[in-house]
């Protein structure tokens, strides 16, 4: 249980710098706006990022309330189960998101170095692996509350 909760507190500096991040792009946005309009998707380049954010911040919320759930109750608990789905999904989409994003801008941007895409599609990538973990997680989870379940009908 102690490394859950050190994962736990992982996740909420993980989150914590995240949300600093959203927040100082939305301060910041003034300075660079002339920046955003040279770049592939223009001013929409700014949303797009906040979005795939937003969607960070999410997975990264129910991961954090997924793991409250099993410090607070038990590991094999079906409300547990269900937030590591939905983080998983998130994290999932955010992944897809830039995977889809990136080769947009490799596609449309010629003077772009290859290592730049290839660095956004190697996180990309962890992000997608890392989502269908939590999916491999949240199934083990539900399988042993059905074994738990069993076990405790049987005595």
């Amino acid at each position: 249980m102690k490394k859950i909760k050190i994962l736990r507190a992982i996740i909420l500096v993980l989150l914590t710098l995240q949300l600093l991040s959203f927040v100082m792009g939305f301060v910041q946005y003034n300075e660079f706006e002339q920046l955003h309009e040279t770049l592939i998707f223009g001013k929409f380049n700014f949303v797009i990022h906040s979005i795939l954010s937003l969607c960070t911040i999410a997975g990264l919320f129910f991961l954090v309330f997924a793991l409250n759930a099993v410090i607070k109750k038990d590991f094999f608990v079906t409300i547990a189960t269900k937030r590591f789905k939905i983080a998983g999904l998130f994290l999932f989409m955010v992944g897809l998101g830039q995977i889809v994003f990136n080769s947009a801008v490799l596609i449309k941007e010629t003077n772009l170095k290859n290592e730049y895409f290839f660095t956004g599609i190697e996180k990309a990538f962890i992000l997608i692996v890392i989502a269908f973990g939590l999916f491999v997680v949240a199934e083990l989870i539900q399988n042993g509350s059905v074994l738990k379940q069993e076990n405790e009908l049987t005595i």
